[in-house]
């Protein structure tokens, strides 16, 4: 028995759900997106590749933010005598 395939546009969030990684999938021509496990995805594995390389990217751009304000504080709490 052959299961109907769906077209992906587009990946919004991530999560875990009971240790399984699960993507928040929005499908085309459905208004409503659904949580899928990454093995159900294998047929759009460029959108889960370029959805994590994004959101490493605001993870790191988050982090850099996150350790110069840390770094900032420090300065200016830790003055030279």
């Amino acid at each position: 028995m052959h299961l109907p395939e769906y077209e992906v546009t587009a990946i919004t969030d991530v999560r875990l759900n009971s240790g399984v990684k699960e993507y928040l999938v929005k499908w085309k021509g459905h208004a409503v997106s659904t949580w899928q496990p990454r093995n159900d995805l294998d047929n759009c594995a460029a959108v889960v590749k370029t959805f994590e390389e994004v959101r490493m990217l605001g993870l790191m751009q988050k982090h850099s933010v996150v350790c110069s304000l840390i770094v900032s504080s420090l300065c200016s709490f830790f003055k030279p005598l």
